[in-house]
């Protein structure tokens, strides 16, 4: 898990009393100000330094201005508090200001709670990701808690390597309750993708022997429920964990079928692979990850190696429709994960000269995950077109009968002037075992217990 978030920068906090009231006349008697406020916030009364909330304070009698800071933005409120008396702020007071219930339960594969920390982010969609985070407070014995209702991004960190974390917009509206009963799972943080209806491609162009589209691409209407898949491309570390708790065998033992191992010469696994294979005799393999490429997406891979992994850490392939709609960031109309500009240099890892000095264009590779954010959907998926081509389930059936499989994005050999390529559209053939071949893993969202 690596959100890398911080907490709100706040001065210290000074409790408020008469003593901030200089121009006060000194045989006023100060009144109390009970602010029932969520936990967390934190609000200035008539320009004074930040107090915690919920608080009651101590101020002259009058009119008292109240700048609440949450992580949906600022929100004032003017309040005529009475000699001798008791006054009570509340949510209603500050016009545009809502309030909503979170509660989210956490346990890992093994079924024990979790801990983890929940953290929300004001997201602007289109815009750049300015916003400070809030780490939410902890949650009294009913484990919920209440927050600022607005569109946030929530964060579930688990506190461990060894566990990814949880990602999921809320569009929340005063009043609303939200609960997530979450099993967290080994493998990349996963984002919750809402379901929906909207046009998915079913076949790919049609082309004649010159390379030239003769019919094109196919479209239709495919409505799914919601499901999670991993922000990122399983990484070679994580991949490698599989394999070292033996669920992950370099040799398929339930039927002879290709490998890295079979298909490519020392020279390709040697340089283009990030798991090196040591070859035992007989048959005999053993494998490390190549040192410096524990972070590098995993490829040379596969489609059964990356159904075991998935299957191994409770998860599956998504379904083509599932990849699609989430590369399009639930949108029918987007060519590329970040919309329809069209792709820069500024927006995944290229090989093209173009966006290097003349004879320091890298070789072609797996590289590490989400190292361009402006090539983010919208949701926070990292790579969903670039850096490795990943598989997706098997499904359909073209005119010879065998299982339809093939590999959604273009991988570490795509170029920025390519931009059929590196449409969410693109789809590629698969071969038996690739190179370019890696994946990520997806899990739908309304198992049992779970939400």
């Amino acid at each position: 898990m690596s959100f890398s978030l911080q907490p709100l920068s706040i001065v210290p906090t000074v409790l408020l009393s008469t003593a901030m009231y200089a121009c006060a006349p000194q045989d006023v008697i100060a009144t109390q100000l009970n602010l029932d406020l969520p936990a967390g916030l934190f609000a200035r009364i008539d320009g004074g330094v930040p107090t915690p909330l919920p608080a009651t304070l101590e101020v002259p009698p009058g009119q008292h201005a109240i700048l609440l800071s949450t992580v949906c933005g600022e929100f004032s409120a003017t309040v005529n508090v009475p000699e001798r008396q008791s006054t009570s702020v509340t949510a209603e007071a500050f016009e545009g200001f809502g309030v909503a219930s979170l509660h989210v339960r956490a346990r890992d594969p093994q079924g024990k709670v979790l801990s983890p920390t929940l953290t929300l982010r004001r997201i602007v969609y289109g815009e750049p990701d300015t916003f400070e985070p809030w780490i939410v407070p902890p949650a009294a014995d009913t484990g919920i808690v209440l927050v600022p209702a607005c569109r946030l991004r929530l964060f579930v960190d688990p506190g461990t390597d060894d566990l990814g974390g949880f990602m999921e917009d809320l569009d929340l509206e005063h009043g609303e309750r939200v609960a997530r009963a979450l099993a967290l799972a080994p493998g990349p943080d996963m984002v919750r993708i809402h379901g929906g209806t909207f046009r998915a491609s079913v076949a790919p162009p049609v082309r004649n022997d010159r390379g030239r589209e003769i019919d094109g691409m196919k479209y239709e209407k495919v409505t799914l429920e919601t499901f999670d898949i991993d922000r990122t491309e399983v990484t070679t570390e994580q991949f490698h964990r599989c394999r070292d708790a033996g669920a992950c065998p370099i040799l398929n033992p339930d039927r002879p079928v290709a490998t890295a191992v079979t298909e490519f010469s020392d020279l390709v696994k040697r340089t283009t692979c990030t798991i090196e294979f040591i070859d035992k005799g007989m048959w005999d393999y053993d494998s490390k990850v190549f040192p410096g490429r524990e972070k590098d997406a995993v490829n040379c891979l596969a489609h059964w190696e990356a159904e075991r992994y998935c299957k191994w850490v409770g998860k599956r392939l998504p379904s083509a429709a599932e990849w699609e709609f989430a590369a399009k960031s639930r949108h029918d109309d987007n060519a590329w994960p970040w919309g329809n500009v069209a792709p820069g240099c500024d927006r995944f890892y290229p090989t093209s000269y173009d966006c290097y000095a003349p004879g320091k264009s890298p070789a072609p590779k797996a590289s590490a995950a989400c190292q361009f954010p402006k090539g983010n959907t919208e949701q926070g998926l990292c790579d969903m077109v670039a850096n490795v081509t990943e598989y997706i389930q098997v499904s359909g059936k073209p005119p010879h009968g065998a299982p339809q499989q093939t590999n959604r994005g273009a991988g570490f050999i795509a170029d920025p002037d390519e931009n059929e390529l590196l449409a969410t559209t693109y789809q590629i053939g698969l071969r038996r075992v690739d190179t370019v071949g890696g994946f990520r893993c997806a899990r739908s969202a309304t198992r049992k217990g779970e939400q």
